[in-house]
């Protein structure tokens, strides 16, 4: 049986740790696993606006609010609030599938030149392994475009504002109007790109080693 605690608003190494007995093979949060396979269950390959189509935040918040997940919560909720729940869970992580320390400057110049799969390939491997995992399930979602109208480049835009974030860079007061109108450049620059980027990994990256991988790697003590 499914079961996590600690999973929101947390680390992904944090998540790690509290199912570290339970799941002791589970290279990335079993959650992850858990929840794309529910919503593929429930018929994302064939409903169209999956992602785009917010579910019912009320009942989101509460899913994320539980002290302990289940297979029962995720059964019983609705296809549109798990896509949603799945967002919220990727957003709201103390450190990003992307961690801070690689975001910014050094990733975007590394998109740019081509070297984007190599990049985040040399992160460190939990966060790399999610991201491949996450990558993975989106580029099975891509397949059915036909149905859904959520190709890769709907589907970067979705989901590159949760993957990728920076810290924000507090500002002095005096400078506040020059450094409110730079961020808002840079900001808008930056979705772009990130848009772009993770468009590219869901075209082009292999992640064949960690999506989808067998039942058995995921099952507990």
């Amino acid at each position: 049986l499914f079961s996590c605690t600690s999973i929101f608003k947390v680390s992904l190494y944090e998540i790690m740790w509290s199912q570290r007995i339970s799941y002791p093979n589970c290279p990335i949060p079993i959650f992850l696993h858990r929840i794309t396979k529910s919503i593929i269950e429930k018929g994302a390959f064939n409903t169209e606006g999956i992602f785009r189509l917010p579910g019912n935040m009320k009942e989101v918040q509460r899913l994320a609010n539980e002290n302990a997940l289940t297979d029962e919560d995720l059964n019983n909720a609705k296809l549109n609030d798990l896509a949603s729940l799945l967002k919220m869970w990727i957003r709201d992580l103390s450190e990003p599938i992307i961690p801070f320390q690689y975001s910014g400057p050094d990733l975007f110049n590394a998109f740019l030149q081509g070297r984007i799969i190599e990049y985040v390939s040399s992160m460190p491997r939990l966060h790399s392994l999610t991201l491949a995992y996450l990558i993975g399930f989106l580029q099975e979602m891509a397949l059915h475009e036909d149905k859904t109208k959520m190709g890769a480049s709907n589907l970067a835009i979705v989901f590159a504002p949760n993957i990728i974030r920076e810290k924000e860079n507090p500002s002095s007061l005096e400078n506040m109007n020059f450094a409110l109108i730079s961020l808002m450049a840079s900001q808008k620059e930056n979705a772009s790109l990130s848009n772009e980027l993770i468009e590219r990994l869901i075209i082009e990256w292999d992640v064949s080693s960690i999506y989808p991988l067998d039942d058995e790697v995921f099952q507990h003590a």
